[in-house]
């Protein structure tokens, strides 16, 4: 593989928490996270990225929280000698309540944990003009995300969002890395922890004007909202009901060749049973000198029927 390609993708794939932990013998021993891996080849990662300064944060997406809920409001009106109200419609509010855990597989990971998690609460401020005494709000934190299909714009990109907050917890019982064995003159202060815990909800808001078009069509260019993968939102009822219908075609198939075999490895049972009853009677018979019992009747017998061999 050539230098370039080397390259190339350690660019595609940002995360790398390789690190050294203490062995059993009390060496230091090596290893790889698989997670990482997994991230950077599904782009498996919790983006934010700040309007204000245009800088990108990442998080591998342990996910332990996801709801996505939308909310109507109309207006209403009570009219005398009406017994339902007027109501008049005003706009539909998305919100996505979304928490995440962030683990540590090493200092270095710890690190830039630790790092990223100050990057993504520093966005939550505004940006300020100052001019000579006075300083007043000239930018508002609006932040762009993105999460694979689940949290993203119409045409793929980032969502626009407001934070009402977010909510920055260390897991305590999974401990902290209070210092590094290969980074000696490393501040005694540090703390970084292990596990990160991670919530926050935000309200989107829509570059797209959402909705049915004149002849009460769903807009193309919509295809994919809100949450629908690029290759579901290409495909039409009619590709989906074909594509459903050769599926269970297959299963139907497969459930035929199932219920076949089954019948087949249940006659061929049945008939060894038969086969080893009826010279087991036959042997018994000759030593005992009594009339042999048909196989029918023992097997009957021996499925619980009350029938008595003569």
């Amino acid at each position: 593989m050539s230098d370039d390609k080397k390259q190339e993708i350690v660019k595609n794939r940002p995360f790398g928490s390789n690190g050294r932990i203490q062995g059993r013998s009390g060496g230091l021993t090596t290893f790889s996270d698989p997670s990482d891996t997994y991230a950077n080849e599904w782009d498996n990662f919790i983006q934010f990225t700040s309007v204000i300064s245009g800088q990108s944060v990442k998080f591998k997406a342990f996910l332990t929280e996801f709801t996505d809920e939308y909310q109507s409001e109309w207006n209403s009106e009570q009219v005398y000698g009406r017994n339902d109200p007027i109501q008049t419609f005003r706009n539909t509010t998305r919100t996505i309540n979304l928490g995440w855990d962030c683990p540590a597989g090493s200092v270095g990971e710890a690190r830039a944990n630790m790092r990223a998690a100050s990057e993504l609460i520093r966005m939550l401020y505004p940006g300020y003009l100052r001019s000579q005494n006075v300083t007043t709000i000239n930018k508002s934190p609006v932040i762009k995300v993105k999460f694979r299909n689940f949290i993203k714009s119409v045409n793929g990109d980032g969502l626009y969002v407001t934070l009402s907050g977010v909510s920055f917890s260390p897991d305590l019982e999974a401990g902290v890395f209070d210092h590094d064995e290969e980074n000696k003159s490393e501040p005694k202060e540090e703390l970084m922890p292990k596990l990160l815990r991670f919530s926050c909800t935000m309200t989107v808001l829509h570059k797209d004007t959402i909705g049915w078009n004149a002849s009460a069509k769903w807009p193309s260019d919509l295809g994919s909202f809100p949450n629908l993968p690029r290759t579901l939102s290409e495909m039409t009822s009619e590709d989906l009901r074909s594509s459903s219908g050769a599926q269970n075609d297959a299963i139907r198939d497969r459930s035929a060749f199932s219920s076949a075999a089954a019948a087949k490895a249940t006659q061929s049972a049945a008939s060894d049973i038969g086969a080893n009853t009826s010279d087991s009677t036959e042997s018994t018979a000759k030593k005992s000198g009594t009339k042999p019992v048909s196989t029918e009747n023992q097997i009957s017998r021996g499925q619980g029927t009350s029938e008595v061999p003569g």
